[in-house]
């Protein structure tokens, strides 16, 4: 019979593969099944488009980690950078689309898939540039004399808090800015770089007496300092953040479960009590916030503690909204910029107000949420962060965030190769990136900011180690204590 014929071609067929073609051709159909499958769905449910793109992203970033063959560096810029990014505008969009009652503003929801494809799109053309073959400098391994001269290093890091503290309660009573403490602040990130260095060299040559008092010291400048930035969600993440990074550049191990840990008191604890301490202390005195905090914290019931844990944290990431609504209104509504707000950042960030002391404080974050009727049209102290994307898009669109994400990614990788891929032998080398790291992670704020202030941190920590090597402060590594391995 024909039909008979037909299956016993079939079984000779398969009979004559291997067991693992058979399973490799099974393994293709129904991963083919199922793209053809989830493709269609898409068509018809946003939260699945949202998700297919997020997922692209990371098969993306997984294809090029496993491409180009290198050792693995957990805290690579392009791993955290992809990550935020990711959560950012693949995430926050998954979930604005799975539940639309939390999206605040709801004629933005149109416009959440085509910003999550263009924030997809974008970030394609950033591990392009990441990508591009480059020579890889040779460098040489530094680490401080002493370390009394990681305290010193700290406290002037303090001072820089301190003054900044300062500068922010002139600027909320009077509305002036002090030209010095200006400057001051800016040397804020000496703490990290002194924090990263002493857990660095704590875990890597173990306990000794000056090392334990230094870290003593440290540690009571950290703890002020956490004092002094109360309510400060990324200030508490940076402290507890910097020794985890420490280990794994030490010892090339990273304490997951820690890690676990710290992730669930952000999201449990320090996102719920901060969102509702920030919210009291818009209206009232500090101390009285705190109080009010701690009984709405009190009578919270299982809804309202959702609301304010889980649910903040995913409207805290969705940084899609920003993107749609320049989207929307962009060539419609609001005109495109031509660059003004990339330039600026810079004139804000790059020029010291001692030689300027009428500069203007710019706060694009507020003008952003004006103008794109995000904030209330009387709110003068709520900022929108335009994002990278969404600020690329408002001065010269599509193209401005292609080429823009581009520039990006090969900015990023010139960065890692010259601070970051030595830093698991050089601590001086590995402080200053991590100072330069943690900024980086800000990359949702305005972007000539973000850009002018990676290199005013550039400066600030370059000239401190120029100052160092000169002091005798900063000597050559010995090879016997940081080998190569």
């Amino acid at each position: 019979m024909p039909g008979d014929e037909r299956h016993l071609a079939t079984a000779r067929v398969q009979a004559e593969l291997p067991a693992a073609g058979r399973q490799r051709t099974l393994h293709a159909a129904l991963a083919c099944f199922c793209a053809v499958a989830f493709l269609l769905a898409a068509l018809y449910f946003a939260a699945w488009a949202a998700a297919l793109l997020t997922a692209g992203m990371g098969a993306l970033a997984v294809l090029y980690l496993g491409l180009r063959r290198e050792p693995f560096d957990l805290f690579e810029v392009f791993l955290p950078f992809s990550l935020l990014y990711m959560m950012y505008f693949g995430v926050g969009t998954v979930y604005f689309t799975t539940f639309p009652q939390e999206l605040r503003i709801a004629s933005l929801y149109p416009y959440l898939l085509p910003a999550c494809a263009l924030a997809a799109a974008g970030y394609g053309v950033f591990v392009l540039g990441y990508g591009l073959p480059r020579a890889r400098p040779g460098v040489a391994r530094w680490e401080l004399r002493s370390p009394w001269v990681a305290v010193l290093a700290g406290l002037v890091g303090l001072v820089g808090v301190l003054a900044g503290l300062r500068q922010l309660a002139l600027i909320k009573t009077y509305g002036e800015v002090a030209p010095l403490l200006s400057a001051a602040s800016h040397a804020v990130p000496l703490f990290d770089v002194a924090w990263f260095w002493w857990w660095y060299a704590y875990l890597k040559q173990g306990r000794r007496r000056g090392m334990l008092l230094a870290g003593v010291c440290l540690g009571a400048m950290a703890v002020a300092i956490l004092l002094l930035s109360f309510g400060s969600k990324a200030r508490f993440l940076e402290l507890a953040g910097i020794p985890l990074i420490a280990l794994w550049y030490s010892r090339r191990r990273f304490p997951w479960r820690a890690m676990a840990v710290l992730a669930l008191v952000a999201v449990f604890v320090l996102f719920p009590v901060y969102n509702t301490y920030k919210n009291y202390s818009l209206v009232t005195w500090e101390g009285w916030a705190v109080r009010e905090t701690l009984e709405d914290v009190r009578g919270w019931d299982w809804e309202q503690y959702k609301d304010s844990s889980l649910h903040a944290l995913m409207r805290r990431l969705g940084m899609v909204m920003s993107v749609a609504a320049v989207i929307r209104d962009v060539g419609h509504t609001v005109d495109y910029e031509r660059g003004r707000t990339l330039v600026l950042g810079p004139i804000s960030v790059l020029i010291p107000r001692v030689l300027w002391p009428g500069k203007p404080v710019i706060s694009l974050g507020g003008e952003f949420g004006q103008r794109f009727h995000l904030i209330h049209p009387l709110d003068d102290r709520t900022a929108i962060a335009p994002t990278l994307v969404g600020e690329l898009y408002w001065n010269w669109g599509v193209p401005a965030v292609l080429l823009g994400m581009g520039v990006a990614g090969i900015s990023l990788r010139w960065f890692y190769e010259h601070w970051g891929r030595h830093a698991w032998v050089d601590p001086v080398r590995g402080g200053f990136y991590v100072s330069l790291l943690v900024h980086v992670m800000h990359f949702e704020t305005n972007t000539g900011q973000w850009v002018a202030g990676f290199f005013k941190i550039w400066l600030v920590v370059g000239g401190a180690l120029l100052v160092g090597r000169g002091l005798g402060l900063v000597v050559p590594a010995r090879r016997e204590e940081f080998p190569r391995t």
